[in-house]
């Protein structure tokens, strides 16, 4: 145990490990083995008993200890056949919140039947991932410690198994590319008007099409010709359309409030977001920077707007 903690936190060692991958599969080149204190202590015991056995000329004390040779000797490849050909792949990862304990999705893929594997960020103290069993294909979470709003690229990943005698403990280290993404605090507004936060769309209608203009996007076959933005045809010989607003359809614009500070401020659209998501109602989300989400509904839409939410710089 003490070498892999020693070659754990050297940072030549952990170079080889510095080029991310999505999915890893245990083999010969990723693999690492070796006796752990009960092995070593079983290997003392086996040399002990041949010198007791040569020296006293007792031929059952030399057996016994060529029989614990070949138990330490099956156990060396059985060590690390309990992980050879295991496969690894790091899941498109949920949305974490700050101050909040992260998990990390991992899928297993295994065609044979393998025990005891324990997993863990390197450098992290938060609660192992201890599985007793993997067999076809399996998803679990690893867990790590809280973080600060942003996008993350995850630490190193470390494994072991020691099944199964535990005589020898089997590793290998995995450096995933997903990134760990962390949104501001949920933090409910507790002033009684949301107008900072939420607005419904108002205007008067154009060309029978909508309300309020809100972005030009690429005209296709079959639109209204009344929607086509001719002044940007003019300028650029492609046809764009306008997309409006319907004040009808009770769609909030989330708003961010500038009379806070800015991770107060975050912390509050952010709940709002989350809380329109679970109603089940369409919104936008209007930054500042110019950074505007057009509405939409459901978790693809939810997890973009977080995402803008935990990558946003003033």
């Amino acid at each position: 145990m003490k070498l892999m903690q020693f070659v754990s936190n050297k940072k030549w060692f952990l170079r080889r490990f510095s080029k991310r991958s999505r999915s890893i599969k245990l083999g010969y080149k990723n693999l690492y083995v070796f006796p752990n204190k009960f092995g070593f202590y079983w290997i003392f015991s086996s040399i002990l008993l041949f010198i007791l056995g040569t020296n006293l000329e007792a031929n059952l004390t030399i057996v016994i200890s060529y029989l614990m040779s070949v138990v330490i000797f099956i156990n060396l490849f059985l060590a690390h056949f309990n992980l050879h050909g295991l496969e690894i792949y790091a899941e498109p990862q949920e949305i974490n919140f700050a101050e909040s304990p992260i998990k990390y999705n991992l899928k297993f893929k295994s065609k044979i039947l393998r025990n005891k594997i324990l997993i863990k960020f390197i450098h992290d103290n938060s609660p192992p991932l201890k599985i007793q069993k993997i067999e076809g294909v399996m998803f679990k979470s690893i867990n790590a410690k809280e973080k600060l709003r942003g996008v993350y690229y995850p630490e190193i990943i470390y494994g072991k198994s020691s099944a199964p005698m535990s005589l020898f403990n089997c590793w290998f280290y995995w450096n995933p590319e997903e990134k760990i993404i962390v949104a501001p605090k949920l933090i409910p507004y507790v002033n009684k008007s949301f107008e900072t936060f939420k607005s419904e769309g108002k205007g008067t209608s154009k060309n029978g099409i909508g309300d309020e203009f809100s972005y030009l996007k690429n005209y296709r076959k079959g639109e209204s010709k009344a929607s086509i933005d001719w002044k940007s045809f003019s300028k650029t010989n492609k046809l764009s359309s306008k997309e409006f607003m319907n004040s009808n359809s009770n769609i909030k614009i989330l708003k961010l409030n500038t009379n806070y500070p800015l991770e107060k401020s975050l912390q509050f659209l952010c709940y709002e977001i989350n809380k329109e998501f679970k109603n089940g109602n369409f919104y936008s989300l209007d930054i500042q920077n110019g950074l505007f989400i057009k509405e939409g509904i459901g978790y693809k839409h939810y997890r973009s707007c977080l995402i803008s939410l935990a990558n946003f710089k003033k």
